[in-house]
Protein backbone atom coordinates (compact mmCIF):
# COMPACT_ATOMS: atom_id res chain seq x y z
CA UNK A 1 0.00 0.00 0.00
CA UNK A 2 1.49 3.41 -1.46
CA UNK A 3 1.20 6.27 1.03
CA UNK A 4 1.17 9.61 -0.99
CA UNK A 5 2.60 12.67 0.99
CA UNK A 6 1.71 16.59 0.75
CA UNK A 7 4.46 18.64 0.93
CA UNK A 8 3.22 22.37 1.27
CA UNK A 9 6.00 25.18 0.33
CA UNK A 10 6.55 28.40 0.76
CA UNK A 11 5.75 30.59 -2.43
CA UNK A 12 8.75 31.15 -4.48
CA UNK A 13 7.99 35.04 -5.76
CA UNK A 14 4.98 37.04 -4.90
CA UNK A 15 3.19 36.38 -7.73
CA UNK A 16 1.68 32.90 -6.91
CA UNK A 17 0.26 34.84 -3.97
CA UNK A 18 -3.72 36.51 -4.15
CA UNK A 19 -4.57 38.99 -4.07
CA UNK A 20 -1.73 40.01 -6.32
CA UNK A 21 0.48 42.55 -4.76
CA UNK A 22 2.33 45.21 -5.91
CA UNK A 23 5.47 44.93 -8.17
CA UNK A 24 6.89 47.10 -5.37
CA UNK A 25 9.62 44.80 -3.41
CA UNK A 26 8.78 46.69 -0.21
CA UNK A 27 5.26 45.21 -0.31
CA UNK A 28 6.98 41.76 -0.25
CA UNK A 29 7.29 41.75 3.55
CA UNK A 30 3.64 42.75 3.85
CA UNK A 31 2.17 39.77 2.65
CA UNK A 32 4.08 37.12 4.70
CA UNK A 33 2.01 35.75 8.04
CA UNK A 34 3.66 35.20 10.91
CA UNK A 35 4.27 31.98 12.00
CA UNK A 36 3.18 32.77 15.83
CA UNK A 37 2.03 35.89 18.32
CA UNK A 38 5.59 36.57 19.04
CA UNK A 39 6.33 40.42 18.13
CA UNK A 40 7.99 40.43 15.40
CA UNK A 41 11.36 42.61 16.31
CA UNK A 42 12.58 45.63 13.68
CA UNK A 43 14.49 44.81 10.53
CA UNK A 44 18.66 44.48 10.93
CA UNK A 45 19.16 46.80 8.65
CA UNK A 46 17.68 49.37 10.51
CA UNK A 47 19.87 52.45 11.36
CA UNK A 48 21.25 52.94 14.65
CA UNK A 49 20.78 56.21 16.44
CA UNK A 50 24.21 55.77 17.79
CA UNK A 51 25.39 56.93 14.32
CA UNK A 52 23.27 59.91 13.71
CA UNK A 53 22.94 61.69 17.09
CA UNK A 54 25.61 60.79 18.99
CA UNK A 55 28.43 60.91 15.82
CA UNK A 56 26.82 64.70 14.92
CA UNK A 57 27.69 65.40 18.68
CA UNK A 58 30.98 64.04 18.44
CA UNK A 59 31.96 65.40 15.45
CA UNK A 60 31.18 69.00 16.63
CA UNK A 61 32.97 68.33 19.64
CA UNK A 62 35.89 67.42 17.77
CA UNK A 63 35.93 70.29 16.41
CA UNK A 64 35.78 72.63 19.04
CA UNK A 65 38.03 70.45 21.60
CA UNK A 66 42.02 71.78 20.63
CA UNK A 67 44.82 69.46 20.74
CA UNK A 68 46.81 68.69 23.69
CA UNK A 69 49.11 71.05 22.77
CA UNK A 70 47.06 74.30 22.34
CA UNK A 71 45.25 75.88 24.98
CA UNK A 72 42.21 74.04 26.26
CA UNK A 73 40.54 76.74 28.62
CA UNK A 74 37.43 77.34 26.35
CA UNK A 75 35.93 73.81 26.86
CA UNK A 76 37.56 72.22 29.72
CA UNK A 77 35.14 73.17 32.15
CA UNK A 78 35.49 72.57 36.15
CA UNK A 79 33.97 69.11 35.75
CA UNK A 80 36.09 67.98 33.32
CA UNK A 81 39.20 68.63 35.37
CA UNK A 82 37.87 67.21 38.34
CA UNK A 83 36.68 63.80 36.27
CA UNK A 84 40.55 63.57 34.98
CA UNK A 85 41.49 63.74 38.63
CA UNK A 86 39.18 60.94 39.93
CA UNK A 87 39.26 58.72 37.44
CA UNK A 88 43.54 59.15 37.53
CA UNK A 89 43.71 59.05 41.18
CA UNK A 90 41.77 55.07 41.31
CA UNK A 91 44.37 53.90 38.62
CA UNK A 92 46.19 50.78 40.31
CA UNK A 93 49.68 52.27 41.43
CA UNK A 94 51.75 49.86 38.70
CA UNK A 95 49.18 51.15 36.06
CA UNK A 96 50.47 54.99 36.99
CA UNK A 97 54.06 54.11 36.29
CA UNK A 98 53.47 51.98 33.43
CA UNK A 99 53.40 55.18 30.87
CA UNK A 100 53.64 58.80 30.70
CA UNK A 101 50.14 60.55 30.59
CA UNK A 102 49.77 62.36 27.27
CA UNK A 103 46.89 64.44 28.30
CA UNK A 104 43.93 63.29 26.36
CA UNK A 105 41.25 62.24 28.68
CA UNK A 106 40.10 65.97 28.94
CA UNK A 107 39.39 65.76 25.36
CA UNK A 108 37.57 62.01 25.97
CA UNK A 109 35.13 63.36 28.80
CA UNK A 110 35.01 66.30 26.77
CA UNK A 111 33.43 64.51 23.13
CA UNK A 112 32.10 61.85 25.50
CA UNK A 113 29.62 64.29 27.19
CA UNK A 114 26.62 62.52 25.89
CA UNK A 115 27.51 59.46 27.23
CA UNK A 116 29.62 59.75 29.93
CA UNK A 117 27.20 61.02 32.81
CA UNK A 118 28.26 62.24 36.30
CA UNK A 119 27.10 58.15 37.66
CA UNK A 120 28.75 56.78 34.48
CA UNK A 121 32.10 58.45 35.63
CA UNK A 122 31.99 57.22 39.08
CA UNK A 123 30.99 53.19 38.18
CA UNK A 124 33.78 53.39 36.04
CA UNK A 125 36.15 54.69 39.14
CA UNK A 126 34.34 51.82 41.09
CA UNK A 127 36.07 49.50 37.82
CA UNK A 128 39.37 51.20 37.92
CA UNK A 129 39.04 50.59 42.06
CA UNK A 130 38.31 46.57 41.50
CA UNK A 131 41.45 46.44 39.78
CA UNK A 132 44.05 43.73 41.56
CA UNK A 133 47.93 44.07 40.78
CA UNK A 134 48.42 41.76 38.53
CA UNK A 135 45.96 43.72 35.68
CA UNK A 136 48.94 45.87 34.62
CA UNK A 137 51.47 42.46 34.16
CA UNK A 138 48.71 41.14 32.11
CA UNK A 139 47.37 43.66 29.82
CA UNK A 140 50.63 44.56 29.18
CA UNK A 141 51.61 40.75 28.20
CA UNK A 142 49.20 40.64 25.33
CA UNK A 143 50.46 41.20 22.37
CA UNK A 144 47.92 43.53 20.67
CA UNK A 145 48.67 45.89 23.46
CA UNK A 146 51.86 47.47 21.99
CA UNK A 147 54.95 48.47 24.25
CA UNK A 148 54.97 52.71 24.13
CA UNK A 149 58.62 52.62 24.33
CA UNK A 150 59.52 49.89 21.73
CA UNK A 151 56.73 51.03 18.80
CA UNK A 152 57.75 53.11 16.25
CA UNK A 153 56.90 56.75 16.08
CA UNK A 154 54.73 55.92 12.95
CA UNK A 155 52.78 53.24 14.82
CA UNK A 156 52.81 54.68 18.48
CA UNK A 157 49.28 55.57 19.85
CA UNK A 158 48.72 59.03 21.05
CA UNK A 159 47.30 57.46 23.97
CA UNK A 160 49.51 56.15 27.44
CA UNK A 161 48.71 53.55 29.07
CA UNK A 162 47.06 54.29 32.19
CA UNK A 163 44.89 56.44 29.34
CA UNK A 164 43.88 53.11 28.01
CA UNK A 165 42.98 51.80 31.43
CA UNK A 166 40.80 54.73 31.90
CA UNK A 167 38.94 55.04 28.70
CA UNK A 168 37.93 51.16 28.89
CA UNK A 169 36.67 51.76 32.18
CA UNK A 170 34.54 54.26 30.93
CA UNK A 171 33.42 52.14 27.90
CA UNK A 172 32.60 48.98 30.09
CA UNK A 173 30.28 51.33 32.24
CA UNK A 174 28.76 53.02 29.90
CA UNK A 175 28.05 49.48 28.18
CA UNK A 176 26.66 47.99 31.69
CA UNK A 177 24.06 51.11 32.22
CA UNK A 178 22.87 51.46 28.68
CA UNK A 179 20.54 48.91 26.78
CA UNK A 180 21.60 49.66 23.25
CA UNK A 181 25.32 50.72 23.95
CA UNK A 182 27.22 51.98 20.80
CA UNK A 183 29.69 49.91 19.59
CA UNK A 184 33.78 50.34 20.05
CA UNK A 185 34.27 51.62 16.84
CA UNK A 186 32.38 54.47 17.64
CA UNK A 187 34.26 54.80 20.85
CA UNK A 188 37.52 54.76 18.89
CA UNK A 189 37.00 56.73 16.06
CA UNK A 190 34.27 59.48 17.72
CA UNK A 191 34.48 59.81 21.18
CA UNK A 192 38.35 58.56 22.17
CA UNK A 193 39.41 60.29 18.48
CA UNK A 194 41.76 56.97 17.14
CA UNK A 195 43.68 57.08 20.23
CA UNK A 196 43.58 53.35 20.63
CA UNK A 197 42.67 51.50 18.14
CA UNK A 198 39.49 49.04 18.21
CA UNK A 199 41.57 45.93 18.84
CA UNK A 200 42.98 47.82 21.83
CA UNK A 201 39.79 48.79 23.48
CA UNK A 202 38.53 44.98 22.66
CA UNK A 203 41.66 43.25 24.32
CA UNK A 204 41.67 46.00 26.88
CA UNK A 205 37.99 45.67 27.76
CA UNK A 206 38.24 41.72 28.06
CA UNK A 207 41.28 41.49 30.64
CA UNK A 208 39.73 44.49 32.55
CA UNK A 209 36.45 41.71 32.97
CA UNK A 210 38.01 39.11 33.61
CA UNK A 211 39.91 40.59 36.07
CA UNK A 212 37.09 41.76 38.22
CA UNK A 213 35.75 38.31 37.43
CA UNK A 214 32.71 40.07 35.29
CA UNK A 215 30.74 40.48 38.73
CA UNK A 216 30.03 43.85 37.76
CA UNK A 217 26.83 44.16 39.78
CA UNK A 218 28.65 43.12 42.63
CA UNK A 219 31.14 45.51 41.98
CA UNK A 220 28.81 48.61 41.42
CA UNK A 221 26.21 48.39 44.05
CA UNK A 222 24.44 51.23 44.80
CA UNK A 223 26.23 52.11 48.02
CA UNK A 224 29.44 51.74 46.48
CA UNK A 225 28.92 54.29 43.14
CA UNK A 226 26.85 56.09 45.66
CA UNK A 227 30.00 57.02 47.61
CA UNK A 228 32.50 57.01 44.65
CA UNK A 229 29.98 59.90 43.20
CA UNK A 230 29.76 61.85 46.58
CA UNK A 231 33.44 61.91 45.79
CA UNK A 232 33.27 62.82 42.70
CA UNK A 233 30.99 65.72 43.24
CA UNK A 234 32.66 67.03 46.00
CA UNK A 235 35.62 66.93 43.60
CA UNK A 236 33.66 69.03 40.87
CA UNK A 237 32.27 71.18 43.81
CA UNK A 238 36.09 72.07 44.80
CA UNK A 239 37.07 72.88 41.49
CA UNK A 240 34.18 75.42 40.64
CA UNK A 241 35.33 77.01 44.02
CA UNK A 242 38.76 77.45 42.57
CA UNK A 243 37.89 78.71 39.17
CA UNK A 244 35.77 81.55 41.20
CA UNK A 245 38.68 82.41 43.56
CA UNK A 246 36.64 81.97 46.54
CA UNK A 247 39.56 79.36 48.00
CA UNK A 248 42.09 82.11 47.55
CA UNK A 249 41.81 85.63 49.84
CA UNK A 250 38.22 86.52 49.65
CA UNK A 251 37.36 82.92 51.18
CA UNK A 252 40.04 83.48 53.94
CA UNK A 253 38.24 87.05 54.87
CA UNK A 254 35.06 85.56 54.61
CA UNK A 255 36.06 83.23 57.27
CA UNK A 256 37.68 85.82 59.45
CA UNK A 257 34.63 88.22 58.99
CA UNK A 258 32.59 85.24 60.51
CA UNK A 259 35.28 84.96 63.16
CA UNK A 260 35.15 88.60 64.19
CA UNK A 261 30.99 88.27 64.23
CA UNK A 262 30.92 85.40 66.49
CA UNK A 263 33.50 86.95 69.24
CA UNK A 264 31.25 90.07 69.23
CA UNK A 265 28.68 87.88 69.54
CA UNK A 266 30.75 86.72 73.10
CA UNK A 267 30.97 90.21 74.10
CA UNK A 268 27.66 91.49 74.17
CA UNK A 269 26.34 88.37 76.15
CA UNK A 270 29.28 88.54 78.70
CA UNK A 271 28.04 92.65 78.78
CA UNK A 272 24.74 91.52 79.34
CA UNK A 273 26.01 89.48 82.22
CA UNK A 274 28.06 91.94 83.37
CA UNK A 275 25.04 93.86 85.23
CA UNK A 276 24.35 91.24 87.66
CA UNK A 277 27.93 90.96 88.83
CA UNK A 278 28.36 92.30 92.67
CA UNK A 279 30.52 95.20 93.69
CA UNK A 280 33.41 94.18 95.41
CA UNK A 281 33.05 97.13 97.88
CA UNK A 282 28.81 96.92 98.45
CA UNK A 283 28.88 95.84 101.62
CA UNK A 284 25.73 93.11 102.77
CA UNK A 285 24.60 93.01 105.93
CA UNK A 286 23.13 89.92 106.87
CA UNK A 287 22.17 90.58 110.66
CA UNK A 288 17.96 90.83 111.31
CA UNK A 289 16.83 94.00 111.67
Amino acid sequence: MSKSSTVSCLPDSPETLSPSPSPHPENWSSLLKPLSAFPTPPDSIETDTWSLASDGCTAVRKQLAPSASSPSSAWQTPAITASTTFLTALLPPSCKTAAKSSGILPGILHRGQHLFTPYTIAMAGCILDALSSKFCHALLQHPVIPRIRHSPPAARPTGSFGELIVATALLIATKFLNDRPPHNVHFATQVFDDAFSVDMLTVAERIVLGDVNYRLGYLCAEGVVGEKLCRLEKSIDDEQRKASGIDGLEGLEFELDLDLDTSEDIVDESRMLAVFEMDDDFEYDDDDD
